[in-house]
């Protein structure tokens, strides 16, 4: 059945809706981890671990310090995914 649209407009749209669910899922993942990495973080306030600056060693850190560094990575991974799956649900038609 014809649908007005032609063969490309309708493989950018599976590919949309590809792309969709493979975000939601990540969005989905990253909201398990962030919060595993915080309480991960509150069990290690006094383990403290060698730090790395340009491959090289730097000051000791605590190892909640580092997880927390990956919790914000984490977030701005968020950010940029969450702006990633509005961007995808734009109407391309």
């Amino acid at each position: 059945m014809h649908t007005g649209r032609n063969r490309n407009d309708q493989v950018a749209t599976a590919m949309k809706i590809y792309a969709l669910d493979e975000v939601e899922w990540i969005i989905e993942v990253l909201e398990k981890v962030i919060p595993a990495f915080t309480d991960e973080a509150q069990e290690h306030l006094e383990m403290i671990m060698p730090s790395y600056t340009h491959l090289q060693r730097a000051k000791p850190i605590t190892d909640d310090h580092s997880l927390m560094a990956d919790v914000e990575m984490f977030y701005r991974d968020y950010g940029r995914i969450t702006d990633t799956a509005k961007r995808i649900k734009e109407m391309s038609l």
